[in-house]
């Protein structure tokens, strides 16, 4: 038996750094090391569609490196064996370095005469650049989901609700192999960044004009941007681009005993829900529509107490009102037949 004196140990592992000290160092040497890379790519910047003498253009691979390191596991997955969908997450932002969103990319590109050079070009140029002569699809793609085309680009897809396990499980699997995924993935990054914009705006002092300008009008540019997509289907793609490798959280919200979900299958009458809907949608009762019932039940289901507040501030009755979740409960055991509308707020018979 070999016994080790208690100072002697404890000289020993003070000397060794503890899990968290040594990840922090690591970060810290990445960001050091893309910044060194980004400072010396920006003494030669370029616009490569101006270049004629370029053979090829490749990502710095220590850029590359940072990219893996800071990027969201799941979106790495989906470009593991495609490159071309590698550049479409980059386009669309779902792709992180050491500072956080990109905008300017380091590169290797090599002239017709065989030599090498180091540059830096902007986000944009690049994804032109390469979807001219290879991943000509995205660029096509690109131009579906363009400002002026996303309404009509989304109009065409199916967003499929499921009614079983195995039927999600297989919806989520067609997802996964989908073109556009990368693309529609950008809708909830939207969100996000208008959230992070928010916040950021939030805690910019007024004495900070310029600053405070740039978080505004990067609110307001998104937020136009998301102005063609409706309420379902940013809820059905937040759901989706969250859990890419964990199908059953996506599922969860479909298979749940909801009554919403059971309306959306037919299983129990829509006037269960027509009438809630109409409130949030702030329509009437008839012009209830199919698709509004998928947004109610997407948004019933995610946000529960949306159905506490729903347009009966000025009604004579109790206030707040039952949560989405009680009133899922109480309308799956109910068996009269009624539009549901919840007295004493408005009564036909006065």
């Amino acid at each position: 038996m070999c016994l080790i004196p208690s100072k002697s140990l404890s000289e020993t592992t003070s000397n060794i750094p503890g899990i968290l000290e040594t990840i922090e160092s690591i970060i810290q040497l990445e960001r050091t090391r893309e910044e060194r890379l980004l400072n010396a790519a920006s003494e030669n910047q370029r616009t490569l569609g101006a270049q004629r003498e370029i053979e090829s253009v490749a990502i710095d691979p220590q850029f590359l490196r940072s990219l893996i390191f800071h990027s969201n596991l799941d979106y790495l997955k989906l470009a593991i064996d495609d490159r071309c969908t590698f550049y479409s997450l980059i386009d669309n932002t779902l792709l992180q370095s050491s500072g956080g969103q990109i905008t300017n990319i380091p590169i290797i590109y090599k002239t017709n005469e065989g030599e090498q050079y180091n540059a830096l070009v902007e986000r944009q140029d690049f994804i032109q650049y390469i979807t001219r002569d290879e991943c000509f699809r995205n660029r096509e793609i690109r131009e579906l989901f363009s400002p002026s085309n996303l309404q009509s680009t989304l109009a065409s897809i199916k967003f499929e609700t499921p009614t079983t396990k195995k039927q999600c499980h297989e919806i989520h699997e067609t997802w996964l192999n989908n073109r556009y995924l990368p693309y529609l993935c950008r809708i909830p990054e939207t969100e996000r960044i208008i959230d992070n914009s928010r916040r950021r705006l939030n805690q910019t002092p007024q004495n900070q004009p310029i600053q405070r300008q740039f978080y505004q009008q990067l609110i307001s540019s998104n937020q136009r941007y998301l102005s063609n997509v409706e309420d379902f289907q940013k809820i059905y793609l937040r759901s989706l681009c969250s859990n890419l490798y964990q199908p059953d959280k996506f599922c969860q919200q479909y298979l749940t005993p909801h009554v919403w979900g059971r309306i959306l299958s037919m299983e129990e009458p829509s006037y269960k829900m027509s009438f809630q809907c109409a409130l949030h949608l702030n329509k009437n009762f008839d012009e209830v529509t199919a698709s509004d019932l998928r947004t109610c039940s997407a948004i019933f289901t995610e946000s529960p107490n949306t159905c506490q507040t729903l347009r009966h501030r000025s009604f004579p009755s109790n206030f707040p009102l039952s949560d989405c979740d009680t009133l899922s409960e109480t309308l799956s055991v109910s068996r009269l037949k009624t539009p549901y509308k919840d007295c004493p707020g408005q009564i036909d018979h006065e």
